[in-house]
């Protein structure tokens, strides 16, 4: 059994041990695939009750970086950034219960796909453009078919961060198009807003096809703005259990009145 130099004395004895098992596991002190060592055992290696240590194993487990079974000692994992934004589903859906949730993950909407698109604009090859005009193009051919145009309109908008081949840009893109569902289904339903999604989709694809950054910016951000707006005079007032509401404002503070 080795010790540890650093034995913890601050308050939030936890969050402590959490730091330093993290730092253990970046330098490989634990490596992936291996199990921690017991509980008995960590709390001799870090000088901490057994509290301080399930505590800090439930938080690992909430990083992505152990996975934690009944009975089995923690397992440390690879992180992954798939793994991390799954955690985050449950936290980000509750921070939708909020008044500003919605329009505070639009903004980051628009942010992200701004920049793709700019860079898409810049580096795209001919491959690529094909691949948007065949996006485009389905779109274009699922007008009157709000379900198969829906899934059309997800691969249009998806390409910008695929082309990237970085898994960051990837999943943060599906991260909020999975949490924006909701807001996409109520755009959509919209008398006529599949068409003017595809006009502002045609819209986008001239200015890449041009090699065009500012159009290309200019271009996603009135589509994106358009389909906030949309969804501020439409989005749909469901009615939130006090229990959830309650969660989410103890989260992230209750609206001003």
């Amino acid at each position: 059994m080795h010790k540890t130099t650093s034995i913890i004395q601050r308050t939030k004895i936890h969050e402590q041990l959490v730091e330093l098992l993290t730092n253990d596991i970046m330098y490989g002190r634990y490596r992936i695939g291996e199990q921690l060592p017991a509980e008995r055992e960590l709390m001799e290696i870090y000088g901490v009750g057994r509290p301080a240590v399930r505590e800090a194993i439930a938080k690992l487990a909430l990083m992505g970086l152990v996975d934690v079974q009944a009975g089995v000692r923690a397992k440390v994992r690879r992180p992954t950034l798939t793994r991390l934004l799954d955690e985050m589903d449950a936290f980000v859906r509750v921070f939708l219960l909020t008044p500003d949730g919605n329009r505070q993950l639009q903004e980051a909407r628009i942010l992200l796909e701004v920049g793709l698109v700019r860079r898409f604009a810049r580096e795209r090859t001919a491959e690529q453009l094909a691949a948007l005009a065949a996006a485009l193009k389905a779109c274009e051919d699922t007008l009157d078919d709000m379900q198969r145009f829906t899934a059309a309109d997800v691969a249009f908008h998806s390409l910008f961060a695929e082309t990237t081949d970085n898994p960051l840009f990837v999943g943060l893109d599906s991260a909020l198009g999975s949490w924006l569902t909701g807001q996409r289904l109520a755009t959509l339903s919209k008398p006529g807003q599949s068409r003017v999604a595809c006009a502002a989709h045609r819209d986008i694809y001239d200015a890449v096809a041009t090699g065009d950054p500012d159009a290309a910016e200019a271009a996603m951000r009135a589509h994106l703005e358009q389909v906030r707006g949309v969804w501020a005079e439409n989005a749909p007032k469901l009615p939130v259990a006090d229990g959830a509401l309650a969660l989410a404002e103890g989260l992230f503070g209750k609206p001003e009145a």
